[in-house]
């Protein structure tokens, strides 16, 4: 059984925007371009619902626009990974396949299978607490050991699925069984090393964010609010533009790149306990080969 390397696929990660950055426009330009735009859209129509008074019809939206959102997702996820692992396929400037659709299909069944799963955890904890007793004090054992246990339990399950983007992106399969024996021991490493790049990202994000607010005004509805109640003067349409123009260009590269930074992590845990580990494990020529086919080279290229 292999061990993920935790401090190295972090480092790896946070590198992997930086190093691999040209080939990864080349690969995931146009996908990210749509998904940029695609998000910009789903906050406006959202907002703009919500800003009628009309929450249930933003919810309404929300389903349709998050289903649009996860095909660039797809197509980025795909060809981000391609490239972290050195697979020829990720020299393609342009991917709409059945890789794709496998990326397209996992995301929302992976997330409603765990959330209906842990949902029927909580919801059972909860009515059996809710039947064990009439006082207070234990109508509530059921809830307070029902959502920690299911909360636990999508956790448990999301970060030992890992290894599947690997799979899919390279295997063009759901090796559903291959990706849990691969992540077998290693929940606490993938889950450190996923909460380091995590941590790491907001952490530069809210300074980012700082600097952003300190050169311009960003925010024009709060800015708004503190006119309409008397605290200060209209801000002009060309500061709102201003500030905005300031949040984009500090703050989307930022995004862009804690979007490559964190299919890094995915792209590495599959590497370090799947890639690497099939030389060490099975000494068979043909297990030689494979590994040197699909673990890159220093110059960023498999054999």
């Amino acid at each position: 059984m292999k061990k993920l390397p935790v401090a190295e696929t972090v480092i790896e990660s946070f590198k992997f925007p930086i190093t691999h950055f040209k080939a990864l426009m080349k690969r995931t330009g146009i996908a990210m371009l749509v998904l940029l735009a695609s998000l910009v859209l789903t906050v406006f129509i959202v907002s703009t619902a919500v800003a009628a008074s009309s929450p249930g019809l933003a919810v309404t939206l929300a389903i349709p626009l998050f289903l649009l959102i996860l095909l660039p997702f797809a197509m980025l996820s795909n060809g981000a990974i391609q490239v972290a692992l050195g697979d020829p396929l990720g020299r393609n400037w342009f991917s709409l396949g059945t890789r794709e659709f496998r990326f397209y299909l996992f995301v929302p069944i992976h997330i409603v299978i765990v959330f209906i799963v842990s949902l029927l955890l909580g919801t059972s904890f909860a009515i059996g607490g809710l039947m064990a007793g009439g006082n207070g004090g234990t109508n509530w054992i059921g809830i307070a050991i029902g959502i920690p246990l299911a909360f636990a339990f999508s956790v448990f399950v999301g970060f030992r699925l890992t290894p599947l983007y690997g799979y899919i992106a390279i295997d063009n399969r759901f090796a559903l069984s291959d990706t849990w024996d691969a992540s077998r021991g290693n929940f606490w490493r993938i889950f450190g090393a996923m909460m380091l790049v995590a941590i790491g990202t907001s952490v530069i994000s809210s300074i980012l964010s700082l600097i952003a607010g300190l050169i311009a005004p960003i925010n024009p509805a709060a800015l708004e609010a503190v006119r309409s109640s008397g605290g200060g003067e209209a801000v002009s349409p060309e500061a709102m533009l201003a500030g905005f123009a300031v949040a984009a260009i500090i703050q989307i590269p930022f995004f862009v790149y804690t979007i490559f930074a964190g299919l890094g992590v995915y792209a590495y845990v599959y590497k370090f306990l799947v890639q690497k580990g099939s030389l060490e494990t099975d000494g068979t020529p043909e297990a030689v080969v494979q590994w040197l086919m699909l673990t890159p080279r220093p110059d960023g290229m498999s054999v």
